[in-house]
């Protein structure tokens, strides 16, 4: 089964209840899902950028979740190596 990355903002109230769903749908369908807000959390650029990079080097499929304003999201999306 395909390990899924899964980006999205979580900035508001809302964009965190999004993105949990969005994981929640996708474990449901039988996938392996990362979602950097589950999986590495909140904190400094220190302590979140390398597992970030390291579980996106992981994941077979890249599942975005985008408003077209946030730029961590749209850089998962066009950063093919990191």
């Amino acid at each position: 089964m395909p390990k899924v990355y899964l980006a999205g903002p979580f900035f508001t109230l809302e964009e965190p209840w999004v993105v949990g769903q969005a994981r929640r749908d996708l474990k449901a369908m039988g996938l392996d899902v990362f979602s950097p807000y589950h999986d590495v959390g909140l904190g400094t650029a220190e302590d979140v950028v390398k597992k970030d990079f390291e579980g996106l080097r992981n994941c077979d499929v890249h599942f975005a979740i985008g408003d077209g304003l946030d730029s961590g999201t749209i850089s998962r999306l066009v950063t093919p190596e990191l």
